[in-house]
């Protein structure tokens, strides 16, 4: 057993029975998200319909670029006026 492992096991063994049953439904949660998530990730996705927009159709947005070390930055007006 790792030593981690050994530690929690130490833990869980100081703690008592109200507080023991509390620890256990919170990781049955983290192990039915973590299951929730996989679902996802490895969902075929590709027959969905495509989304509907509405009459407008898609929102106008603004053009970004990518700055390593930054992020995404909102590009400024390229027009010139005037």
């Amino acid at each position: 057993m790792s030593t981690i492992k050994k530690e929690i096991h130490e833990m869980v063994d100081a703690l008592p029975e109200e507080k023991i049953i509390l620890l256990k439904q919170i990781l049955e949660y983290l192990i039915n998200a973590n299951q929730e998530d996989h679902s996802w990730l490895e969902a075929d996705l590709g027959e969905l319909p495509p989304y509907e927009w509405g009459t407008d159709g898609p929102p106008k947005g603004k053009t970004v670029k990518y700055q390593p070390g930054v992020g995404l930055v909102i590009q400024e007006d390229q027009t010139n006026e005037g």
